[in-house]
């Protein structure tokens, strides 16, 4: 689950993830509010049946997923605000372009199968 602010590429890095054949899904297209959002990603979870799965969480919570879910929080460059609770990520990757080199290093760095990676 990749979590960030508005802007910094969850949705870019979810189509660069499905351009290379990867089961991603950005959560935003689930519906035009929060519990709208919330309910979709859980009926997608509860469906999807691949060993992997990487979604942009848009404005879902930590408490929303699976706490074996591996999170990643992505910071755009020159980010100064204080994120509160960072240490509750897996993993902090601040200073982010999206590209694929980022993706690679999300994908390695939560498990991804070794056929997904490129």
């Amino acid at each position: 689950m990749v979590f960030g602010p508005d802007g910094v590429g969850k949705s870019d890095l979810i189509r660069l993830a499905q351009s290379k054949g990867i089961p991603a899904y950005d959560v935003e297209a689930f519906g035009h509010n929060y519990e709208d959002r919330k309910k979709g990603f859980k009926v997608l979870e509860s469906m999807e049946k691949s060993d992997y799965i990487l979604f942009g969480a848009a404005d879902l919570k930590l408490a929303d997923i699976n706490p074996f879910m591996k999170t990643v929080l992505l910071l755009p460059p020159n980010y100064d605000q204080l994120i509160e609770k960072s240490d509750q990520y897996d993993y902090v990757l601040d200073d982010v372009n999206v590209n694929f080199s980022l993706l690679k290093d999300i994908l390695i760095k939560t498990n991804c199968p070794k056929e997904y990676l490129f």
